[in-house]
């Protein structure tokens, strides 16, 4: 799994632990059947390429213009919360609200995170093992900001023309 995901995982399952006071299992890393017996919460990532910015920045190196171009991604991240168990719905309310507290807002900040929407609650009771399951699930999206640096030589041959005694010079990349 890419270190980012595993990053972000991370950091939403600090959030949702925090918020709740609940166990959560993240989708990923699950164990293949461990579900605790009280109400209980799941996180699943699915990241979205976001929108690209390029910054072109000119550095003279040992006396030449390179030109490095740095391209910033703003990948969009949608994490689907999971609650099973009698009172899914309440938890997941506590996730919604803290959405608009500032410590919440801070924390998102810090680790390159920013709350855009989420979705409605939607109740998803199930049948698990020949037994009735409770379940509330709603949706978050976010949009992370990441800086991921290439060097890209985009000019690689450039002509000038001397008007005073019509000589060219030719500079090119090496």
């Amino acid at each position: 799994m890419p270190i980012i995901e595993t990053y972000l995982e991370n950091v939403f399952y600090e959030w949702c632990t925090t918020v709740t006071g609940i166990e959560f299992i993240i989708a990923s890393q699950s164990a293949g059947g461990y579900r605790p017996r009280q109400l209980y919460g799941t996180i699943s990532l699915t990241l979205f390429d976001g929108t690209v910015l390029k910054d072109r920045r000119y550095e003279e190196i040992l006396g030449s213009d390179d030109v490095t171009e740095i391209v910033r991604i703003r990948p969009t991240v949608a994490v689907s919360v999971n609650i099973y168990g009698d009172g899914g719905k309440t938890e997941i309310l506590k996730l919604k609200a803290s959405t608009q507290q500032t410590n919440t807002n801070e924390f998102f900040q810090i680790n390159n995170v920013g709350f855009t929407t989420h979705s409605q609650i939607r109740s998803l009771p199930r049948v698990n093992r020949d037994d009735h399951e409770n379940r509330a699930q709603c949706d978050f999206n976010f949009n992370t900001i990441g800086e991921y640096f290439s060097d890209v030589k985009t000019i690689g041959r450039v002509e000038i023309l001397n008007e005073l005694n019509n000589s060219e010079i030719i500079v090119e990349e090496k």
